[in-house]
């Protein structure tokens, strides 16, 4: 309890954040992968008393472990709305190590180069943007982190910006002010988002992050199973995960 009353504390920059979305809308469309950072994500907007619409994309993923755990989660933290939008394209055309099994080292971990899919983060906002619209919310949110910022292009905080101005300038909904499009962990390591996971007692048991499970069970070793063990590590805290990865 003292772990949620510090996070929630008047002087916390989180939660000056989360009053900033509620204030923008009492609603918010939240980019729901399934992985650990969008699962304190939602959590975090659940707590702040935001209504969540989770919206979970398929683009040709060879495992469909992290859409399972995207529904878990979203039916743990009670989101009554959970859109699905699939993008098989760009599976087709990306070549990454996540659609393709072409794409795979001889036995060589997955690496996060490897695993880009380009134009997946911009395609999700668009749908997210959609949904968004049709539902009167006027907050769109992603759970890129900062470690996520050094691999990934598109999980900038100036491509949420520019995404933000584009939201602004060409929907209906962008006439009547602002359309927030962001990412609010992409200045916080991941083990500050499992920190924060862990006094919002955020269901990241039920979360996947490897990029190459085997029979739906964490490799251990590649670039995303690394970063988790890092994260819990670093954060000193323990991963109950029903399979978590290990060395």
């Amino acid at each position: 309890m003292r772990k949620m009353l510090d996070f929630w504390g008047d002087r916390c920059p989180v939660l000056a954040t989360f009053q900033r979305y509620r204030a923008a809308s009492s609603s918010v469309v939240v980019l729901m992968s399934g992985g650990l950072d969008s699962a304190v994500l939602a959590t975090a907007c659940c707590r702040a008393g935001l209504d969540v619409v989770a919206l979970t994309a398929t683009y040709g993923q060879r495992h469909d472990v992290e859409v399972a755990a995207a529904r878990r989660i979203a039916a743990s933290l009670g989101v009554r709305r959970h859109e699905h939008i699939d993008l098989p394209w760009l599976g087709r055309m990306s070549g990454s190590s996540l659609t393709t099994s072409a794409a795979d080292g001889a036995g060589e971990p997955v690496t996060s180069l490897s695993a880009y899919v380009p134009g997946r983060n911009l395609m999700m906002l668009a749908g997210a943007l959609a949904v968004a619209e049709s539902v009167g919310s006027r907050v769109v949110l992603a759970g890129a982190t900062k470690d996520d910022v050094r691999a990934f292009p598109d999980c900038r905080p100036t491509f949420f910006e520019a995404v933000s101005q584009a939201a602004t300038l060409g929907t209906l909904m962008g006439q009547n002010g602002r359309v927030v499009v962001e990412a609010p962990f992409s200045r916080l390591r991941k083990a500050q988002v499992v920190q924060l996971g862990s006094v919002l007692e955020a269901p990241m048991a039920m979360s996947h992050s490897c990029y190459a499970p085997v029979d739906n069970s964490p490799c251990g070793v590649c670039a995303a199973c690394s970063l988790r063990i890092q994260a819990f590590e670093e954060a000193g805290e323990t991963d109950h995960a029903e399979a978590p990865p290990c060395r």
